[in-house]
């Protein structure tokens, strides 16, 4: 789609399939914007992103849609913009996926089977269904492609956004308490986690409010944010659920 309409002006792309995102690392939403013709829309550098925290979507679909709508206001709406949505196709994900259309007032383009009312195409032979290991595996790719985490350093307390620390992590999403338990206690949204799960959190880091780069956090107290990052120049930390081991920028297991 970009390819085929860059010659008449600009255009811009939001990556939203956060599971298998090739614009920035998994877990985001984010854009780009091209004036030419790419082998690929991974070869685009996003110009923001809007963490939303987890490659699993079940239970935050309302950040997908959060996502996508502040990249459109980013992006503004002089050009043409190709919204690349994630692959979940039932349930949950089908209402998240009209909604979605509705907020960006899109046109709706469905890639092999008729999800959503709108225009229909014949998948691509080389699009192929992926396995959970191959799916894991890509997304080791892409962090290791944008992530560069270049310092070690402490940020205040209150650069943590949206969450905070009361003796145990407490965000919107869940309580997580350090305890001496093998794997994550609990049920709803309180839990008891391994002291290590307090560990290796992916962050995305922000300056007035743009996304300025990317983080691991190791360790969260009263006194500060000790991270790895690959900026110094932030104001803001946001973390979700995906925790990255910061020397192989591999996937962990996520918090709960």
């Amino acid at each position: 789609m970009l390819n085929a309409n860059v010659e008449a002006g600009e255009v811009c792309v939001i990556d939203a399939d956060v599971g298998q995102s090739d614009v920035g690392p998994p877990g985001f939403v984010s854009c780009a914007c091209s004036r030419r013709q790419v082998p690929h829309i991974s070869e685009l550098d996003p110009a923001d992103g809007y963490y939303v925290g987890s490659v699993n979507l079940q239970g935050v679909e309302e950040m997908l849609v959060a996502g996508v709508a502040r990249c459109l206001r980013r992006l503004g709406a002089q050009r043409l913009v190709v919204i690349n949505t994630p692959g979940w196709t039932s349930g949950r994900g089908v209402q998240m996926l009209r909604a979605l259309a509705d907020a960006a007032d899109a046109a709706v383009v469905n890639l092999g089977d008729r999800v959503l009312p709108g225009l229909s195409v014949t998948r691509p032979r080389y699009v192929l269904p992926r396995s959970p290991q191959d799916r894991r595996a890509s997304r080791n790719l892409s962090y290791r492609r944008h992530v560069r985490l270049t310092a070690r350093l402490t940020a205040p307390a209150d650069a943590l956004s949206v969450c905070g620390w009361d003796g145990a992590l407490s965000c919107p999403w869940g309580r997580y308490r350090p305890g001496d338990v093998e794997g994550p206690e609990g049920r709803g949204r309180d839990y008891v986690v391994p002291r290590d799960y307090l560990r290796h959190i992916f962050a995305g880091l922000y300056r007035g409010g743009r996304l300025a780069g990317y983080g691991v956090v190791e360790k969260i107290g009263r006194e500060g944010v000790e991270l790895y990052a690959s900026t110094e120049n932030f104001d803001e930390i946001r973390i979700g659920k995906i925790r990255l081991d910061p020397d192989a920028l591999e996937e962990l297991e996520p918090l709960p």
